[in-house]
């Protein structure tokens, strides 16, 4: 098996989303996110083939969609937990349909967001 590096270094290489390659699930544990301020992102992790996937939901995103009012870590992370279940549900969508951004890591933003939507229908 080649590794996580290698694979989406390959994918993002050669334009094509994760979804090519058979059986990568993504998965998710209750670990508790972080917030970092100097990004504005809550972060949290998953795991594919069982390697972390570190996933990012920009800030941006949590007051546009899930209710976040201030850019404060507390309420970002708030925000997050209360929707966590949708956040995650967005992630593994774009885990699999999008192109390889970053190798190992996902950031969700309000463009990935409204294609996510418009792509479900």
């Amino acid at each position: 098996m080649i590794s996580p590096h290698v694979r989406d270094s390959v994918l993002r290489a050669v334009k094509l989303p994760r979804s090519f390659v058979a059986g990568l699930d993504l998965s998710f544990d209750d670990v508790e996110p972080k917030y970092d301020a100097t990004r504005d992102v809550v972060i949290f992790s998953g795991k594919a083939f069982g390697q972390s996937v570190l996933v990012a939901v920009s800030g941006e995103v949590l007051e546009d969609y899930f209710g976040s009012k201030k850019a404060s870590a507390r309420d970002r992370v708030k925000s997050f937990l209360k929707n966590r279940s949708k956040i995650e549900r967005f992630a593994v969508r774009k885990y699999y349909q999008g192109l390889v951004e970053e190798v190992g890591s996902i950031l969700l933003t309000t463009f990935d967001i409204e294609n996510l939507k418009r792509s479900a229908g």
